[in-house]
């Protein structure tokens, strides 16, 4: 483990900056788009991402650092903000645990770091990442790595609410810094002494290993099928619901019991546990295509399928499991999912909500997910469709289509969309301008996309992009608003965001349609949102 020294403080110069600074600039793709304020620009990095994974226009981890460093002197507490709610509200973990890391070394920050630190850190695991982190910030420029006196204190702050079972399953043995170190920097005082004997146990060896299916499975070396099956007969009645739903394929080919089955299902849709899982949309429909996969044996090509599957997926069908039972869990998935969904707010008159299908948004989230920024839209534009009782779906690539959930549940709905081909290309200027060809005016239109749309002139002298047709749109439609998702956080909006009805948000689950009803009756926005936050 690295050694840590005490801090030097510096001084940091305050500057001050405006919405009125927006001006136009290229994206990625080099189309015609629009910079972003600090606190905006910032917001849709941290809440659109992965922590050291590749997007599909390379790593903009340096980016992340200097926005991080920018908002930490012109406003130390909204970063703070930023990241409990980046946690508590939008469920991302590994991007409020960097801002937290980095931020705690921002002279500007310091006097905020304790106060917010337990808010932000909600995992046992957690505060030895954050060590971790601010070891590697320093040994990778060659000096001697320090931890802040602010964020020893609130990670001491923070250990008090972790129970046996959290130190135990998040002790984290073999990492470069494990929670033993943790406890060794940071020199928590208990509450009382029953908190100081968990401590002294949890120090000296003395508690018991929780109990985890990933220790049950692991235990005793390779398994059997039918030895698998019954270890997760014996955890499933204690699993959580995050687990529950990342095992269900493994549940499936373990042939688990009817019985368990029926449990897992009981489990999955109970009201009360849907709605405080606290998932990512796209996490049941994830585990819904799974499970397809398992019953109709063959892998998922999405819109590029060519319909020519390889004879091994006949053998795959032969060896499936128990069909009943997979109908059982796949049932369960998709009324979990509209459980999930149904108290979606409702808004008067016409939604129209345009997905983007193009080539950068196939990239997967993260190496280790098979999980899309397109998946992630369609998943959005599915639960956005139950937004008002009048709407219209259109997904654009190089063409553009209309999409209906007509007579399907939303989970179908999804799995529809995602088998349309409109081509690679990113025009979504030509969703709007069917819309203006349409003629109707309508009360909104929610834009689901990566933000690198092209411009015309990107292949043609003259200039047609996204905000040219929403101007031109808005003289059908002038009290129309547009409310932009930025799923990927480039740093760059499609329409200045200072425009007259134009929003801005951020993130991978349904929060943007909370704000949404919020913007329309004029008393908030995102970084409003973030900044009441307590």
């Amino acid at each position: 483990m690295a050694k840590f020294a005490k801090v030097s403080p510096k001084k940091s110069e305050q500057k001050t900056f405006t919405s009125d600074d927006i001006t136009e600039t290229l994206n990625e793709e080099g189309g015609k788009a629009y910079t972003l304020p600090y606190k905006e620009r910032l917001a849709t990095r941290v809440m659109s991402s992965l922590i050291n994974e590749k997007k599909f226009y390379g790593d903009n981890t340096a980016a992340l650092l200097a926005d991080i460093k920018e908002c930490g002197e012109k406003d130390p507490e909204f970063l703070m903000k930023l990241a409990a709610y980046t946690r508590n509200v939008m469920y991302f973990r590994s991007s409020p645990v960097f801002v937290l890391g980095h931020a705690s070394l921002i002279n500007e920050v310091k006097p905020f770091v304790r106060k917010w630190t337990p808010r932000i850190v909600q995992r046992a695991d957690e505060p030895a990442e954050i060590l971790a982190l601010i070891g590697t910030y320093f040994t990778e420029k060659g000096e001697k790595a320090v931890v802040p006196n602010s964020i020893k204190k609130g990670l001491a702050d923070t250990l008090k609410k972790f129970d046996a079972y959290a130190l135990m399953k998040y002790k984290g043995v073999g990492k470069s810094v494990n929670l033993y170190d943790v406890f060794n920097v940071c020199h928590p005082k208990p509450d009382d002494q029953k908190q100081a004997d968990l401590w002294k146990k949890f120090m000296n060896g003395e508690l018991e290993s929780a109990n985890t299916w990933e220790r049950n499975l692991s235990a005793g070396g390779k398994k059997t099928e039918g030895e698998k099956a019954e270890i997760w007969e014996e955890t499933i009645p204690v699993m959580g619901y995050m687990a529950l739903l990342r095992n269900l394929r493994n549940f499936a080919e373990a042939n688990i019991s009817n019985e368990a089955i029926d449990l897992v299902v009981e489990k999955l849709t109970n009201e009360k546990a849907v709605l405080n899982s606290k998932q990512f949309p796209f996490r049941f429909f994830s585990a819904w295509r799974e499970l397809s996969k398992v019953a109709t044996g063959r892998e998922d090509r999405g819109m590029y399928y060519d319909g020519h599957p390889p004879a091994s997926e006949l053998a795959r069908v032969l060896k499936a499991p128990d069909k009943s039972n997979l109908r059982k869990l796949i049932g369960a998935i998709e009324d979990a999912f509209e459980i999930s969904i149904k108290n979606v707010t409702q808004l008067p008159g016409t939604t129209v909500i345009m997905s983007d299908h193009s080539g950068s948004m196939t990239a997967p989230i993260s190496d280790r997910s098979s999980v899309t920024n397109m998946d992630i839209a369609l998943v959005l534009h599915s639960i956005a469709d139950k937004l008002s009782k009048k709407n219209a779906g259109i997904i654009f690539g190089e063409r553009v289509a209309t999409v209906s959930s007509e007579g399907i549940s939303a989970m179908k709905f999804i799995d529809e969309m995602r088998k349309k081909d409109v081509g690679h290309s990113t025009n979504a200027y030509k969703a709007f301008e069917a819309l203006i060809r349409s003629g109707v005016s309508v009360d909104r239109v929610i834009l689901l996309s990566d933000m690198q749309c092209y411009s015309t002139e990107f292949y043609f002298r003259s200039s047609l992009s996204v905000n040219d047709s929403w101007k031109k749109y808005k003289k059908i439609a002038p009290n129309a608003y547009l409310h932009t998702v930025d799923l990927s956080g480039y740093g760059t909006s499609q329409v200045a965001i200072n425009d007259h009805n134009v929003a801005l948000y951020s993130g991978w689950n349904t929060k943007f349609l909370d704000l949404i009803a919020q913007v329309e009756r004029g008393i908030g926005s995102l970084i409003q949102d973030i900044e009441n936050y307590r």
